[in-house]
Order: C-alpha cells, then sequence, then structure tokens
C-alpha cells in the first residue's frame, strides 16, 4: 500500500478555524483510503498537542518542533497531498518537492490504487465535490 502525507492549513484564528481546517484534514484523509492511500493526515495532531502540557511553554508542543517530526514524514510518505497553501504546508510542499515525490492538488489528480486492495477493503464517495476553502 501506497502511503500518502497531507499537507494544509492548521493554524487559524480562533479555535472554530483550527477545528474546521482538521476536518478538512480528516475529510481527505478519508478521499485518499476510498483511492487505496495510507494517509498521514497531520491535522489530527492537534488532538495530541492538547495533551502534552508537560515541559512545554503554554501547554502545546512549539511550532519547529511539529515542522521537524512532518519533514520525517513526508521522507516516509510516497506522494504529497496538498489541501491548500499555508505557511507550514508550503515548506512541506517545498521538502517533498525537493524529494522528487509526486504532488498532488485535487482529488481528480490522485491514482486510485484500490484495484490493488481486496473488495473487502474499498469504500466509496464523492471527494471531489467538496470545496476547499
Amino acid at each position: 500500500m501506497k502511503t500518502i502525507y497531507v499537507a494544509g492549513p492548521l493554524s487559524g484564528p480562533t479555535p472554530d478555524d483550527v477545528m474546521k481546517n482538521v476536518e478538512f484534514g480528516m475529510y481527505y484523509g478519508a478521499a485518499l483510503i476510498a483511492k487505496g492511500w495510507a494517509p498521514f493526515v497531520p491535522h489530527l495532531f492537534e488532538f495530541l498537542d492538547k495533551y502534552q502540557a508537560d515541559g512545554y511553554q503554554d501547554g502545546r508542543i512549539p511550532y519547529e518542533k511539529w515542522m521537524v517530526m512532518d519533514f520525517e514524514w513526508i521522507r516516509r510518505c510516497d506522494a504529497l497531498f496538498l489541501i491548500a497553501p499555508s505557511p507550514g504546508a508550503n515548506r512541506e510542499l517545498s521538502l517533498a518537492e525537493t524529494l522528487g515525490k509526486p504532488i498532488y492538488r485535487c482529488m481528480d489528480e490522485v491514482p486510485d490504487i484500490t484495484s490493488n486492495l481486496p473488495l473487502t477493503n474499498r469504500i466509496g464517495g464523492d471527494y471531489n465535490r467538496r470545496e476547499r476553502h
């Protein structure tokens, strides 16, 4: 099974904006699963970050520490899917380009590799109609 890193905005001016970005990450992660990929969705670490209060200023893991971890996952993934640009996603995109990873910017571009999966592992959904921010 091929792996794909989901890059896109996470930060936002309000907690609601952050959660909308997490939802976009989950949405596209599910869409990639439907196409046979194993997605890495770093947006989900928003939940983990809330439980890392000890030893970090303001009870949050520092932004640059997250970026270092994200870069490691990009190195391990076969491709990158870009939801939308942001300062962090642009850095992730730059690394993926430097590493020669395939870059996809819309679901229509992502190859459907479900033919490599048993029928019982296939799920469906129309993920090309949802608007991105």
